[in-house]
C-alpha cells in the first residue's frame, strides 16, 4: 500500500503545527559518539607531520592556510550532507527509512527481531528499481532515490540511501543524481582510493613500530599486524567503533604532551636530550610561498574527515542534519586549535631540522644490548607504541566505507556473488591487500603526502563542490514551501502517517540553515555557498596538482624520508 504525498496546503499546515524545539547546551550521547568518531578520523598521523609542513611553508602562511583548509573542509562536509538530506528525493528516502526503522524496532509485519536481520538491497539495485518504475503522478516525476515499502514482497527491503552505516550509499546516490553512472564510478574510485591509502599509511607505521621497538622480524611483524587489524575489522557498525575512537583520543593526549615536553627541552637547551638540533637556532621563516606543494598534502591529510563524514552522519540515525552540523563545527574547531598549536610549536622548537614526523625528534630509545635506556628514551618508546595503538584503532574507522562498498558488491542482495555469511573472509582479504600494499610502499610519510594531494583533494574538495553546484540543494524557504501537488481528495491513513513524518523532515530541513539565511538574506547566502563551492573545486585541483608534483619530485630526488 502506497500513501499519497500530502499537498502543498497540507505541508504548510503541518509546518505551522511544528512544536518549538527545546534548547539544550548539552550534547546527546549520539552527538558525543559522532564527535569522537569524526575527531579521531582527523587526528591521526597527519597531525605529527604538521611541524615539518610548517617549516616548508612558513609560520604565517601555514597558520593562515590551516584556517583556510579547516573552513573549506567543514564547508564541504556541510554541503555534502545538505545534498544527501535536504533535496526532495533524499527527503522522501529518509521518510521511508524512518518508517522501515520503526517497523523493524516494533517487530512489525516482517516479524524481524531487529535491524540485524533486515535485508538490504545494493544501491545499484535501488537505482535500477527506481528508474524502471519512474513515472508521473499529477505531472510530478517520482524521485529516483525513493524507497518503496508496501504490503507485497519483503516489507523490510530498502536501499542503502540512509543509515547504511558506512556512507557509501549516500555517496552513490548523490553522485548518480549529479552526473549519472560515470559520476558514481568516479566517486567510488576516489572514495575507496582515499580511504585505502589512509589505511596503508596507518599499516606502515604500526608494522614498522612493531619491528623496530618490539624487535620482531619484518615478515613476522607484518603478519602479526595483519592478524590484529583483521580481528578489529570484525566490528561491522560505526557505533561499535566509537569506543575505539574514544580510546585512541585518550591515548593521543600522551603523545601530544610529549611533543610539548621534549619541545620545551629543545627550546631551553638545544644540545640536550631532545635531539641536539643545531639548526633550531636558525631564523624562523614566516612565509615560503614556494613550499605550498610540500605543505598542502600533509595539511589536507590532517584535516581529512570527508571520507567517513557521511558514515558518521548516517550512524547518528537522525534525519535532522542540525545536530550533525554542531558535531562538525565542534570537531573542526578543536582540530584547528590543536593543529595550529602543534605545527607552530614543533617548528619553533626544532626549527628547520624538524623531521617529517615529529616523534622522530624525540630522544632515541637505546636498543643496544647491555645498555640501560634513559628515562627520555623510555618515554619515546611508549610514544611510538601508543601511536601505533592509536592508528590500529583508527584503521577500522578509515576502512569502514571500503568494507561495506565491496561487501555490497560481493554479498549484496538480491543476487550475491558470494554467500553473505562469508563477509568476515572478505574483510580479511581486504586487510591483506592493505598489508601487501604497505609492504611494497613502506614509507608512511610519502603515503601521507600522496594521499592528501590526490585522493583527499578529490573526495574532500573537488567532488563535494561539483555535487553542490550541480544539485543545488534547496534553501530552507524552498524546502518548506516547495514540492508536492494537491491530491484533490481525502487524505488516507497512510498519507497522514507519511505527512507526519514529512513534517518532521521538513521542519528539520527548514531550520538547518535558517540562522545565516535570516542574517544575510537567502539570496546572499546562496551566492556565498556557490562561491565556496567553486573555491573548493579550485583549491582541490590546484593544491592537489602542486602537492602531487612536489611529492613526486621528492621521490625522484630520494629525499622523501
Amino acid at each position: 500500500m502506497k500513501g499519497m504525498m500530502p499537498g502543498s496546503n497540507t505541508r504548510e499546515r503541518l509546518l505551522e503545527q511544528v512544536p518549538p524545539r527545546s534548547a539544550s547546551c548539552l550534547p546527546t550521547w549520539t552527538q558525543a559518539t559522532a564527535f569522537a568518531n569524526l575527531l579521531k578520523t582527523m587526528i591521526g598521523s597527519g597531525l605529527l607531520t604538521l611541524p615539518w609542513a610548517t617549516s616548508q611553508f612558513g609560520l604565517v602562511l601555514s597558520t593562515v592556510g590551516l584556517v583556510y583548509l579547516a573552513y573549506l573542509s567543514q564547508a564541504a562536509i556541510r554541503m555534502t550532507v545538505r545534498c544527501a538530506a535536504l533535496t526532495s528525493s533524499s527527503r522522501k528516502s529518509i521518510l521511508s527509512e524512518i518508517r522501515v526503522s520503526q517497523i523493524s524496532q516494533s517487530g512489525g509485519r516482517a516479524g524481524a527481531s531487529g535491524p540485524s536481520v533486515t535485508r538490504r538491497a545494493t544501491v545499484r539495485d535501488s537505482l535500477r528499481h527506481s528508474q524502471s518504475n519512474r513515472s508521473t503522478t499529477d505531472g510530478e516525476p517520482k524521485d529516483v532515490a525513493r524507497t518503496v515499502v508496501n504490503n507485497e514482497g519483503d516489507p523490510m527491503r530498502r536501499s542503502t540511501v540512509v543509515s547504511d552505516g558506512h556512507g557509501a550509499g549516500s555517496w552513490q546516490i548523490i553522485s548518480s543524481a549529479a552526473f549519472g553512472e560515470p559520476g558514481r564510478l568516479i566517486t567510488l574510485f576516489f572514495l575507496l582510493l582515499a580511504q585505502f591509502s589512509l589505511s596503508v599509511s596507518y599499516f606502515d607505521y604500526v608494522a614498522t613500530t612493531t619491528e623496530t621497538y618490539l624487535h620482531v622480524p619484518h615478515l613476522q611483524s607484518v603478519f602479526c599486524v595483519l592478524a590484529l587489524l583483521s580481528m578489529l575489522s570484525m566490528l561491522k557498525q560505526l557505533k561499535s567503533v566509537a569506543w575505539l575512537s574514544a580510546a585512541a583520543l585518550i591515548i593521543y593526549v600522551y603523545v601530544i604532551v610529549l611533543v610539548g615536553y621534549f619541545g620545551a627541552q629543545e627550546l631551553v637547551d638545544p644540545s640536550g636530550p631532545a635531539g641536539a638540533n643545531a639548526t633550531a637556532a636558525a631564523p624562523l621563516a614566516l612565509a615560503i610561498p614556494s613550499g605550498l606543494g610540500l605543505w598542502f598534502g600533509p595539511a589536507l591529510f590532517a584535516f581529512e574527515g570527508m571520507g567517513t563524514a557521511l558514515s558518521i552522519y548516517e550512524a547518528m540515525e537522525d534525519a535532522d542534519p542540525r545536530p550533525y552540523f554542531s558535531v562538525v563545527s565542534a570537531s573542526y574547531s578543536v582540530s584547528l586549535v590543536l593543529y595550529g598549536a602543534i605545527g607552530v610549536f614543533g617548528y619553533v622548537a626544532w626549527g628547520d631540522g624538524v623531521p617529517r614526523v615529529v616523534v622522530d625528534a624525540f630522544p632515541a630509545y637505546n636498543t643496544t644490548d647491555g645498555m640501560s635506556p634513559s628515562f627520555e628514551g623510555e618515554l619515546t618508546l611508549v610514544a611510538h607504541l601508543a601511536l601505533a595503538i592509536i592508528l590500529a584503532f583508527s584503521f577500522v574507522l578509515q576502512m569502514t566505507p571500503v568494507f561495506h562498498v565491496l561487501e555490497d558488491v560481493l554479498h549484496g542482495t538480491p543476487s550475491p556473488r558470494l554467500p553473505p555469511i562469508l563477509w568476515p573472509l572478505t574483510r580479511v582479504l581486504i586487510v591483506g591487500a592493505v598489508a601487501l600494499t604497505g609492504t611494497l610502499l613502506p614509507d608512511m610519510e610519502t603515503m601521507v603526502s600522496l594521499t592528501g594531494s590526490v585522493g583527499l583533494s578529490a573526495i574532500g574538495f573537488v567532488l563535494p563542490g561539483l555535487f553542490f553546484l550541480k544539485l543545488q540543494p534547496p534553501s530552507p524557504g524552498e524546502v518548506a514551501a516547495g514540492g508536492g501537488t494537491s491530491t484533490g481528495g481525502s487524505t488516507s491513513a497512510a498519507s497522514v502517517e507519511e505527512g507526519e513524518h514529512e513534517r518532521r523532515i521538513l521542519e528539520s530541513a527548514a531550520l538547518a540553515t535558517t540562522i545565516r539565511a535570516k542574517e544575510t538574506g537567502e539570496r546572499c547566502a546562496r551566492r556565498w555557498d556557490t562561491f565556496v563551492a567553486w573555491l573548493l573545486v579550485f583549491t582541490g585541483i590546484v593544491g592537489g596538482a602542486l602537492g602531487l608534483v612536489a611529492s613526486c619530485q621528492q621521490l625522484a630526488n630520494g629525499d622523501a624520508s
